[in-house]
């Protein structure tokens, strides 16, 4: 009996292994510098998004169809396509406020604390896409519940 334990507890750990080892898993840095160009926009395609200040994965089957802008406190993530074409589509917003009070994020998605920063998701999509019963909408909803599961504001060492 021991020894069907043993071989059944290597077998599931080499599974495992197996499988992170063969699971695809990359990463994009997205960095904008100091200075922020309001025209630019990166188009997202890696499964995890790595900012100056946060980090988050994207949905599976999202690499390549978004861009991410920044601004001076917000980053905006739209859709590839509409977003080339005239400028729209805009699904969601993560903004950044500094020493605010809690009281007035209120109904707010809190995604994370750093310091005296908190950031908050701001799901744009519903205005974007007006079908509630659409694949994309759903796949919208599901994109919202993998960022705020998966963001993490990046600690930063003090400079002096």
């Amino acid at each position: 009996m021991r020894f069907r334990t043993l071989i059944c507890t290597a077998l599931m750990a080499l599974t495992f292994s197996v499988t992170a080892f063969g699971a695809e898993h990359t990463a994009q840095v997205v960095s904008f510098g100091q200075s922020v160009d309001s025209d630019a926009a990166i188009e997202l395609t890696g499964s995890k998004v790595i900012t100056d200040d946060f980090s988050f994965k994207m949905p599976s089957g999202w690499s390549g169809n978004c861009v991410i802008v920044p601004g001076e406190s917000v980053y905006e993530i739209y859709d590839k396509a509409a977003y080339e074409e005239d400028g729209s589509g805009l699904l969601f917003s993560i903004i950044c406020y500094e020493d605010v009070d809690y009281k007035d994020l209120q109904g707010c998605s809190i995604l994370g604390f750093y310091d005296n920063k908190t950031y908050i998701l701001e799901p744009e999509y519903k205005d974007y896409l007006e079908d509630t019963t659409s694949k994309e909408y759903k796949s919208c909803q599901e994109a919202t519940k993998v960022l705020k599961k998966s963001f993490v504001a990046i600690v930063k060492e003090p400079t002096e």
